[in-house]
């Protein structure tokens, strides 16, 4: 049976953070999901980390790939995932244990294409979440992405039906490939759910 979640991770010499991201990943309260590591050429020691981790655990994959930059990462697990839905996760990065449960369970809720939640940096030391659920259609959520207020940008905060990525995939380019893609995802779409909630860091 499929995961319902494909969690992807792109690495590109992140040795030192690494192990963080994967541990958060791995304690998700929210257990029926596959870990794709897309090693995309490090020079370090990070491909040898996602390594350890396949031994470790049954929900983790690892691709090793020669380097293309972090769309390219995205697309080569896209291409190999297999769960109804689709997250991303920076490996510099690390996740609120119950990020993903929340997602999940409010995409169950709502029926909705797209899940989003906050995300805040790791020098903020308070958040103001009002905790409020807000459920969008495909022109209001373009809407709010233009005007700046609940929906943003990055696509790391987000679970996506895997079928929105059918005949749609990261460019490869060196940076702004959120900035592309977030555009059309949201087009593609009938309904986005967000929570102003700050479950990414």
């Amino acid at each position: 049976m499929n995961p319902y979640l494909s969690i992807i991770v792109p690495v590109y010499n992140v040795q030192n953070y690494l192990k963080k991201c994967i541990e958060s990943i791995l304690i998700q309260s929210f257990q029926d999901f596959e870990l794709i590591l897309v090693n995309d050429g490090s020079t370090d020691d990070s491909g040898k980390i996602c390594d350890e981790y396949l031994l470790q655990d049954r929900r983790v994959k690892v691709i090793h790939k020669l380097n293309g930059g972090l769309g390219d990462a995205r697309n080569a697990g896209i291409i190999d995932s297999i769960g109804e839905f689709i997250g991303f996760v920076d490996s510099d990065d690390w996740i609120d244990s119950d990020m993903y449960q929340v997602l999940i369970n409010l995409q169950i809720q709502h029926k909705s294409d797209i899940v989003s939640c906050n995300y805040m940096r790791t020098d903020t030391s308070k958040n103001d979440d009002s905790l409020k659920i807000v459920n969008y259609s495909r022109d209001e959520a373009l809407n709010d992405l233009y005007s700046n207020k609940f929906i943003k940008w990055i696509v790391c905060n987000k679970i996506y039906k895997s079928s929105l990525f059918n005949d749609l995939l990261f460019e490869k380019v060196v940076i702004l490939e959120d900035v592309l893609i977030t555009p059309q995802l949201l087009y593609n779409t009938k309904k986005i759910t967000h929570i102003d909630k700050s479950l990414y860091i």
